[in-house]
C-alpha cells in the first residue's frame, strides 16, 4: 500500500510541476504579448505623430511659398510704382537741384 501511495504522490507532484510550468509559460507568454502590444501601439503613436509633423511641415512650406510668392508680386509692383513716379518726375527734381544748388546764398530764409 505504502508504494501505491507513493506512486500517487509522485504522479500527483509531476501533475502539479506540469501545471506550475505552464502557467509559468503562460505568463511568460502573456507578459511577452503585452510588451509587443505595447511597443506596436508606441510604434503606431509615434507614427501618427510623424505623419502629423510632416503634414504640418507641408502646410508650412505650401505657405511660405505662397507667402514667397505674393512677397515678390508685391515687391515688383512697388518697385514698378516707384519707378513710374521717378519717370514722370525726374525732370522737375533735377531742375529743383540744380536750382537749390546754384542758389544765390544771400536769398535763404
Amino acid at each position: 500500500m505504502e508504494i501505491a501511495a507513493i506512486k500517487r504522490l509522485i504522479e500527483q507532484d509531476e501533475k502539479t510541476r506540469e501545471a506550475v510550468k505552464k502557467i509559468h509559460q503562460e505568463k511568460f507568454d502573456l507578459t511577452q504579448a503585452i510588451e509587443q502590444e505595447k511597443k506596436e501601439l508606441s510604434d503606431d503613436a509615434w507614427k501618427q505623430v510623424n505623419a502629423k509633423v510632416e503634414q504640418t511641415r507641408q502646410q508650412l512650406n505650401e505657405q511660405i511659398a505662397e507667402n514667397d510668392q505674393k512677397n515678390r508680386e508685391y515687391y515688383k509692383a512697388e518697385s514698378d510704382h516707384l519707378q513710374s513716379i521717378y519717370d514722370s518726375n525726374a525732370k522737375q527734381w533735377r531742375q529743383e537741384f540744380v536750382e537749390r544748388i546754384t542758389k544765390d546764398p544771400s536769398h535763404t530764409s
